[in-house]
């Protein structure tokens, strides 16, 4: 026989329940009618909010969309660095990536002009704790892809 919920029973989701009102064993029948939310029905809403509000954090820190590197990159930073290839270039987005968001959001290249990134890195390449050569990886990469660098579609 089915019994009203106590509040011991809503508040931990203990049985099931139809209007709120009647708490019976997992798939019993009442005298109402098939009991409607099953115990544990509970739970599985409450871990696809919480994967809900996890997506939607992740996004808002995802950042700005980091382009990856062509060849066409590559041909418009080699009049300054001639030895500059495709994987150097997304070398140096890996590390904008890992290593600029370790203490904020990570910085879109056309935030800056291309004469202005050397010193950015500069200046934050001791706090971030850059590898040797990884803070000219770095600058090549957002200089390839500042504002004043960059051809807008036709």
């Amino acid at each position: 026989m089915a019994r009203r919920a106590s509040a011991r029973d809503r508040a931990t989701g203990r049985g099931a329940t139809r209007a709120g009102t009647i708490v019976a064993a997992r798939g019993a029948t009442t005298r109402v009618g098939t009991i409607v939310a099953a115990r544990g029905a509970t739970s599985r809403a409450a871990v696809i909010a919480v994967m809900a509000l996890a997506l939607s954090a992740l996004s808002a820190c995802a950042g700005p969309w980091l382009p990856v590197a062509t060849t066409a990159d590559v041909a418009r930073v080699q009049p300054r660095w001639p030895t500059a290839t495709v994987d150097e270039l997304n070398h140096g987005r890996s590390l904008v990536i890992r290593r600029c968001s370790n203490c904020h959001q990570p910085p879109s290249p056309a935030d800056r002009a291309a004469a202005d990134w050397p010193a950015e890195v500069a200046d934050m390449a001791e706090r971030s704790g850059l590898a040797a050569g990884e803070d000219e990886l770095l600058t090549r990469y957002l200089v390839a892809f500042a504002r004043d660098q960059v051809v807008a579609p036709r």
